[in-house]
C-alpha cells in the first residue's frame, strides 16, 4: 500500500470518527436532557451542543452522564486534536521533501504560476525528462498534484520574492517560465531573475538562463518587445516574450485558412469576409 493510499485512509478514519462523535453526542445530550430536566432539546440544539464538544465547550454537564455522551466528549476533542496534528505534519512533510530536492538541483526548469498554461508547460517539461521547480502562492495550485514520485518540486509563495527565487535555485536553473496571471508580474519576474543571475559566480554557473515571459496584452507586448531586457542577449541570460494566444491564432489559421474554399483569383475579386462570434484574448489575436 502506498503512502498516498495510507494517507487517504487516515483522513477517512478521522472523518468517520468525527461523524461518530457528533452522533453519540446528540444521543447523549438527548438522554441527559430527559433524565436531568424531563425535557427534550430540538435537533438543532442537539447538533449545536455536539459540535461544541470538539472545542471542549459543552462537555461540562452535571452527572450522571449517559454512556453515549461520555464517549462523545472524549472522542470529539481527540479527533480535533489528531486532525490538527495530522494536517501540520502533512504540511511539514511536503515542505521537507521540497527542501531535500532543492539541495543539489541544477540545470532545471523553473515555472512560476500554475494556472492552465503553467501546468501544461510543467507537464511538457517533465515529459521531456527535465527536472522542474514550480512556484505558486496558491496552495491549491502548488500542491494540487502529488509530486512525490515525479521530477517536480513545488514551492508555496510569491515568485516575485527574491529570496524565494534564490531558494528555487534560479541562479543554477536552465529555463524560467513566467506564467502568472498578470503581464506586469511576469515582466517584473524576468527583471528580478536578471538581477540574481548577474550576481552569480560565472565560473561555477556557466550555463545561460533562458527566460520566457507570457504577455497576453498586445500593447504591453509591443511596449516591451524591444526593451533591453528582452532584446539584448547575454552569455548568462536570455529573455523572450511569448503570447499563447498569438501562437494559437497562427495554428488555427494554418489548420483552417480562410481561402481554403474560396481563393481570390485577381484584384477585382471581393475580399474574403470572416465572421467571429464572441470576444476573448484568442479572438483578439485572430483579429
Amino acid at each position: 500500500m502506498t503512502d498516498r493510499n495510507t494517507l487517504n485512509i487516515t483522513w477517512w478514519v478521522l472523518a468517520g470518527s468525527a461523524i461518530l462523535a457528533v452522533t453519540l453526542g446528540m444521543i447523549g445530550f438527548h438522554q441527559h436532557a430527559i433524565v436531568a430536566s424531563n425535557s427534550q432539546l430540538s435537533k438543532l440544539d442537539l447538533l449545536y451542543e455536539s459540535l461544541r464538544l470538539f472545542t471542549l465547550s459543552s462537555g461540562a454537564v452535571q452527572p450522571p452522564l449517559p454512556l453515549a455522551l461520555e464517549i462523545a466528549r472524549w472522542l470529539a476533542p481527540f479527533t480535533a486534536f489528531f486532525t490538527a496534528i495530522k494536517a501540520l505534519f502533512s504540511l511539514i512533510r511536503k515542505q521537507s521533501k521540497s527542501l531535500l530536492r532543492l539541495i543539489r538541483i541544477r540545470d532545471h526548469a523553473l515555472v512560476c504560476g500554475l494556472g492552465n498554461l503553467g501546468m501544461h508547460i510543467t507537464q511538457e517539461l517533465v515529459r521531456k525528462g527535465l527536472k522542474v521547480v514550480v512556484i505558486d502562492k496558491n496552495d491549491q495550485h502548488a500542491f494540487a498534484h502529488d509530486y512525490s514520485n515525479s521530477k517536480v518540486t513545488a514551492i508555496l509563495g510569491d515568485a516575485l520574492n527574491p529570496s524565494l527565487l534564490r531558494r528555487a535555485k534560479v541562479r543554477s536553473a536552465r529555463y524560467l517560465f513566467a506564467t502568472m496571471g498578470s503581464d506586469a508580474s511576469n515582466i517584473c519576474l524576468i527583471n528580478e531573475a536578471q538581477k540574481l543571475v548577474e550576481s552569480r559566480n560565472s565560473k561555477r554557473d556557466s550555463a545561460a538562463l533562458d527566460c520566457y515571459a507570457h504577455v497576453s496584452n498586445h500593447h504591453t507586448k509591443a511596449l516591451f518587445y524591444n526593451h533591453p531586457i528582452f532584446s539584448n542577449s547575454e552569455r548568462r541570460f536570455n529573455a523572450q516574450i511569448f503570447n499563447l494566444y498569438d501562437r494559437g491564432a497562427r495554428l488555427l489559421f494554418d489548420a483552417y485558412p480562410p481561402d481554403r474554399h474560396r481563393s481570390p483569383r485577381g484584384q477585382s475579386d471581393p475580399a474574403t469576409s470572416i465572421l467571429i462570434v464572441g470576444f476573448s484574448p484568442l479572438v483578439n489575436s485572430l483579429v
